[in-house]
């Protein structure tokens, strides 16, 4: 699919919808696209102020019961910080964030079945694992209900609990990827995953949307007991509510960056456990053809000119705050390559081959360039990735005098080796001095 870009002129209407939108009460009959009827901003949650709508009921005096509790838990001057501050500034990012930010699909969020290859990994693992959930937040923020109904969490990074660690991990990430790659068109890197979050009882999850970098995301159900279901409410980028309810192997995508999320209305129920997969766009449209072909995208590489990431609309209301947050830029812009090539991690390389590609060739302090790094260490994707795209299969280290590939090849793996032969099938020619 193609970007649906904000330019400047629709970020103004985009302002003046939203603020329009902050008023409004429900419509006469008006449905949205899953045929329920339409409340405005502020009705089910503070979203854009601190003042609800009355139009579901006494949402105010909830609201107002809430900060109390988070003030009381926090304690003395933590207060101010914990509970005020915070509320302040989700409030803030409701209001400015979703309009200076770039969209990649029509309405924001889609719920799928999860495929087998994505939620089965994740169900073994939670089914080995479910009795070893630790608390997981021990600071106080007004985005949940933590106070009372602290989350526990079973962490998939974990290598010593089983099925845990970077073997799983890496298949969620891969196997996400995929899904959300195709529903955006974009080539997406990896931002984060905790693993399974268990929520509890009387669990309220106050509308907002995610901090940069967490832009294409995706939330699978991987098991609740619950007495009632507990919807997510979403608001499309047709500036309408929807409240999207879950059953365990469902997953909801999301651009959670401009899509305002939460859980208002309070769990009813014993655990309802979710995984969050979080992913950013790299700048280049990923194709669907035999080839899987990357397309730069030329809106993304002017916007990369300004320092700014894809998604972040260039001269918008949020462009200095995601300066002032991201003192050195945009990360994945300044991304290590050595240590991409030394964890053979392709991916990365790849997308640092669309956002700053000469960094594929350049030397380091003694002369070696990525090409050297990766037949040193042996992994063969990562050296035909580079000679793909350019790099020369035989410069020599030492800015010239010391060795070839072909010869760092033989030292480390001998000449019957796989990356040996593969270096020659290139024409590979082994060259420096002889010690």
């Amino acid at each position: 699919p193609e970007p649906y870009n904000n330019t400047m002129k629709e970020v103004g209407v985009t302002l003046w919808f939203i603020l329009c939108l902050t008023v409004a009460v429900v419509s006469n009959g008006e449905v949205n696209e899953f045929n329920q009827e339409i409340y405005g901003f502020d009705a089910s949650w503070p979203i854009k102020s601190n003042k609800t709508l009355d139009v579901l009921g006494d949402k105010q005096s909830v609201y107002e019961a809430f900060i109390a509790s988070c003030k009381n838990a926090s304690g003395g001057l933590m207060a101010a910080y914990s509970c005020d501050r915070s509320e302040e500034y989700r409030i803030k990012m409701n209001n400015f964030q979703p309009m200076s930010m770039r969209n990649f699909t029509k309405l924001g969020f889609k719920r799928i079945k999860a495929p087998k290859d994505v939620f089965e990994p994740i169900r073994q693992f939670w089914e080995r694992n479910r009795d070893i959930a630790e608390t997981e937040w021990h600071s106080i923020n007004t985005y949940h209900n933590m106070w009372e109904s602290p989350p526990t969490l079973v962490n998939i990074q974990n290598s010593s609990i089983p099925g845990g660690g970077g073997h799983i991990q890496h298949q969620v990430w891969d196997m996400s990827r995929r899904v959300l790659e195709e529903w955006t068109g974009q080539h997406l890197a990896p931002c984060s995953m905790w693993g399974i979050r268990i929520y509890h009882n009387n669990s309220i999850l106050t509308p907002h949307v995610d901090r940069n970098p967490l832009v294409s995301s995706a939330i699978i159900n991987v098991d609740q007991d619950v007495d009632e279901p507990w919807p997510l409410e979403v608001w499309g980028h047709d500036g309408k509510p929807y409240n999207v309810s879950m059953e365990p192997g469902d997953m909801i995508l999301y651009e959670s960056h401009s899509v305002i999320h939460g859980r208002p209305f309070p769990m009813r129920g014993r655990k309802y456990a979710n995984i969050f997969v979080h992913f950013e766009p790299i700048g280049a449209y990923r194709r669907t053809d035999p080839d899987d072909w990357l397309v730069p995208d030329e809106e993304a590489a002017e916007t990369r000119e300004l320092g700014l990431p894809p998604y972040v609309v260039p001269g918008s209301i949020w462009e200095s705050e995601w300066h002032e947050n991201h003192e050195n830029g945009w990360e994945l812009y300044n991304s290590d390559i050595r240590d991409a090539v030394f964890n053979g991690d392709l991916h990365t390389l790849e997308n640092v081959a669309i956002a700053t590609p000469k960094k594929l060739f350049e030397t380091d302090d003694n002369g070696w360039t990525p090409l050297h790094e990766a037949v040193r260490a042996g992994h063969m994707e990562v050296v035909e990735f580079l000679l793909q795209q350019g790099a020369n299969v035989n410069e020599q280290t030492a800015f010239g005098i010391g060795h070839s590939p072909l010869r760092l090849a033989e030292d480390h793996h001998g000449i019957e080796s796989d990356v040996y032969e593969f270096l020659t099938s290139w024409g590979a020619v082994s060259l420096g001095p002889d010690l």
